[in-house]
């Protein structure tokens, strides 16, 4: 809900009388008729009528003032934004030669005369169907469900070098021309669920990867390949270029079919957390929910009016809402000459001479200047335009089985009418993104959370919260320690921040790459206080067995009760998911024995412990509590649990 402004003076009429007639003794002594008859105080009553008048027009803030305030702190209501989704193509006759070429921004729609997706990328439509998926180690192939609901893990749930992810097509990839693949992210199983800078990153801060296929005689040739998925970890396209030399079909893992064959290997780096992608679509491109305006040609502009030379004239468009960025406005004189107009938020800081204008993109309307803040079209002179509509938040739908080829002025300017007979289109997945013009109130709470958000790092608590926050990256637990130099424990360092990061990965002891501590550094060193020195590393972990003999409680089944402690135990010593809370082992936190009793004490069926010891590793067992460093968490080791 929006942000109430304080009222800053609540005084009424009557509030105001008695004020006056309170300082009359104060002021005037000798006044002592406080009647309403008195000439006198139908003045005071009469000043006070002013002033509640003045106290009203206080309080009243308008909508183009709370604007100019928002445009202050860049807080502007945002436009209409336009949905995105992913349109997959296919031949209707799998054998045409050549392929059909799909430019960029041809238009389909949602049957009948539904919403309108323009392409936003060229594709190149070849009839490649995908056939299997399998995930390699380096030694077996094991097939992948493409259909699961909740996604598969493309290098299984602890990649390591040398995993892969093996793609079986029914035909070979076309040397010399890029195929397009995209690649949807099942949610929030990646690092695409990780926050995002404004300038998306084009590589892994860790992880390298290589695509290959397998050639005729048996052999893995690299291919050309734009990755627009970050190494699998966000969605978006894969362009692959088919090898020179041709492909083989031939069988692997368990599936029996032979295919042509590509994969997907990692050759250097870690993952944060295990990418998680909900299939590949094969001749699919992304696509936005949007209409060209324009005229018979890509270039040619609709008239909007001609202008008169009045002030603040306003023109409307022929369709809305509008994609700001798309539109482009010019006028041509009567001699011919052409001359183009720029938006702006608002006019008041143009001139007489500039050509401006402001956007309502919500109304499609246009509005220009008096002549003294922003110039006024001329009379005369006829406006034109180019734009794109969009539907905004209604363009967010449900996959569509099909969609059809738009019969719209635009793709009539590309001449792809002849499309509608080579291919069938689709959405297969839901559109995302659209969102309707946001209101100023909106606005207002969007600014006052920024205004709270942390972007320095003075205290503990915002050196760990950026750290999380790091774009392109995913961490699971951060922690920051003052003055604190992680190679000696036992000195002072005054000045040093510690920043310790936890990301997924590897299982049992998640260790940050060295690629993922830079990125982290690089985030935090512009926003750190100047002075002061940070260092980011991992954890140094502390296996931990637990050696007991526990009494069972009667007719308990004891390999079932044996299997629980161990796994209580696993979770209560587990770095990401253990400790008192269940959010992680806490950061130096010591482990008390008094904690393991309890922990196996909880457990069904058991009645009470016999012996217990804890066992660091590589040390004796110990009677008593083991003690951690501030830098350290307790990873569980092989356990030893007697039941009698």
């Amino acid at each position: 809900m929006p942000i109430s402004l304080p009222n800053l003076d609540d005084r009424r009429w009557s509030d105001l009388v008695e004020e006056g007639r309170a300082l009359l003794p104060l002021r005037a002594p000798g006044w002592t008729d406080h009647n309403a008859s008195d000439p006198g105080i139908t003045l005071i009553e009469l000043l006070a009528w002013l002033a509640e008048q003045d106290i009203y027009r206080l309080n009243r803030v308008t909508a183009r003032h709370r604007t100019k305030f928002l445009e202050l702190v860049e807080g502007l209501p945002r436009p209409p934004r336009a949905a995105r989704g992913v349109v997959a193509m296919r031949l209707r006759d799998p054998d045409a030669q050549p392929p059909v070429a799909v430019p960029a921004t041809t238009e389909f729609e949602i049957p009948p005369g539904g919403l309108t997706f323009r392409t936003l990328y060229p594709l190149r439509v070849g009839g490649l169907s995908l056939r299997a998926l399998q995930v390699g180690d380096g030694t077996t192939l094991r097939a992948l469900d493409s259909e699961a609901p909740e996604g598969f893990l493309p290098f299984g749930d602890d990649p390591q070098l040398g995993a892969a992810l093996y793609l079986g097509f029914d035909r070979p990839l076309p040397p010399g021309e890029r195929t397009s693949l995209y690649v949807p992210m099942a949610q929030g199983g990646a690092d695409d669920g990780a926050p995002r800078s404004r300038r998306p990153l084009r590589r892994h801060h860790s992880v390298e990867t290589v695509w290959e296929a397998r050639d005729a005689a048996g052999s893995w040739r690299p291919l050309k390949v734009r990755d627009g998925t970050r190494a699998l970890t966000r969605q978006g396209h894969l362009w692959l270029e088919g090898p020179a030399q041709g492909m083989q079909a031939a069988r692997l893992g368990s599936v029996t079919e032979p295919l042509h064959y590509v994969r997907c290997r990692v050759t250097a780096g870690r993952f944060d957390v295990a990418p998680r992608i909900h299939g590949v679509l094969c001749d699919a491109v992304e696509v936005e929910q949007a209409r060209a305006f324009h005229g018979l040609g890509r270039r040619d502009g609709i008239a909007i009016g001609r202008g008169d030379g009045a002030p603040h004239q306003r023109f409307a468009l022929p369709a809305a809402p509008v994609v700001r960025s798309s539109l482009h406005v010019w006028s041509v004189a009567g001699d011919g000459s052409v001359q183009a107009w720029h938006a702006r938020a608002d006019l008041a800081a143009s001139t007489p001479a500039d050509r401006h204008f402001v956007l309502d993109p919500t109304r499609g309307e246009l509005f220009f200047g008096d002549g003294r803040t922003g110039r006024a079209p001329e009379p005369g002179q006829r406006l034109f335009v180019t734009f794109r509509a969009t539907a905004a938040e209604r363009g967010l739908v449900r996959p569509q089985p099909s969609l059809r080829l738009a019969d719209s002025p635009h793709n009539r300017a590309l001449d792809v009418n002849a499309l509608a007979g080579q291919i069938d289109a689709a959405m297969p997945l839901s559109s995302w993104g659209g969102a309707a013009a946001e209101s100023i109130g909106q606005a207002i709470e969007r600014a006052a959370d920024a205004r709270e958000a942390r972007s320095r790092a003075v205290t503990l608590a915002d050196y760990e919260e950026l750290a999380r926050t790091t774009p392109g990256v995913r961490i699971e637990r951060a922690h920051a320690i003052a003055n604190h130099h992680p190679a000696f424990d036992c000195i002072k360092a005054p000045g040093l921040i510690t920043v310790i990061v936890v990301p997924g990965l590897p299982r049992r002891r998640p260790q940050p790459s060295a690629g993922l501590r830079a990125a982290v550094r690089a985030w935090l060193a512009p926003r750190r206080v100047l002075g002061t020195r940070v260092e980011v590393v991992g954890p140094t972990y502390l296996e931990v067995e637990v050696h007991a003999r526990v009494r069972l409680l009667e007719k308990q089944r004891p390999e079932r009760v044996q299997r629980a402690i161990v796994s209580a135990l696993d979770r209560f010593l587990d770095p990401l998911r253990g400790g008192p809370d269940g959010g992680g082992w806490p950061f130096g936190r010591d482990v008390y024995r008094a904690e393991i009793l309890q922990t196996i004490d909880d457990v069904p069926g058991v009645d009470h412990v016999l012996e217990l010891s804890l066992v660091p590793a590589g040390c004796a067992p110990v009677c008593g509590n083991l003690c951690l460093k501030p830098t350290w968490l307790t990873t569980p080791g092989a356990h030893h649990v007697e039941v009698v």
